[in-house]
């Protein structure tokens, strides 16, 4: 990727290409990863975001293309849970609805993949802490199988947990959980991120 490019990237996709892709390139196929902001016109590139939930493309050479949905949070810990926006404050749709009303079910362009990872600091300094990787389709129906609690349950359940910084609210998904419960989870884990959650 150039520099220039790499320098106009948010955060968040910046970070994805800089400390997530090479953790996961080889756990999902490989191949080439781009993230949208950077390949494609700027007002697509918000539909793809904002409608589709599509955050990165993986380009596979003589296999396909398919979106990833990216999700990163800086921080000391890796809290091992793949978080969906439910509701925000403004109204705005968020994108348990988008996944919800709009289902490749029905012919519409989603990620087929969900990434979260946990960074320790954003840009430069960041070192990886973990990474889960899960079909967006098994998230969404793990979600809509679970009663949603209020408080954590990391052994099979799905709960409400609100930011107090912005109001916004996430449904939480265990990595854990979601495995034992028999969804396929890909997840890459730093020796720095057992230190610090052990």
């Amino acid at each position: 990727m150039r520099d220039d490019v790499r320098r106009d990237l948010s955060d968040s996709a910046y970070d994805f290409v800089r400390v997530v892709v090479p953790a996961i390139r080889d756990m999902i196929g490989g191949g080439e990863f781009r993230p949208v902001e950077s390949v494609t016109a700027d007002d697509f590139s918000k539909s793809l975001d904002m409608l589709a939930g599509i955050d990165a493309w993986q380009v596979i050479t003589d296999i396909g293309i398919r979106g990833l949905a990216s999700r990163i949070q800086w921080g000391p810990r890796a809290w091992r849970t793949f978080t969906i926006r439910e509701r925000r404050p403004s109204g705005a749709k968020t994108e348990l609805e988008k996944r919800t009303t709009s289902s490749a079910d029905h012919g519409f362009i989603h990620p087929h993949l969900t990434v979260q990872a946990y960074i320790t600091k954003p840009r430069r300094q960041g070192r990886l802490l973990a990474a889960g990787i899960g079909k967006t389709a098994d998230i969404m129906e793990y979600i809509a199988s679970r009663n949603i609690g209020a408080k954590p349950d990391w052994d099979s359940g799905c709960w409400r947990q609100e930011n107090p910084a912005d109001g916004v609210t996430f449904l939480c998904v265990p990595w854990d959980g979601f495995k034992r419960c028999g969804y396929d989870i890909q997840i890459a884990e730093s020796q720095l991120a057992m230190a610090c959650d052990g």
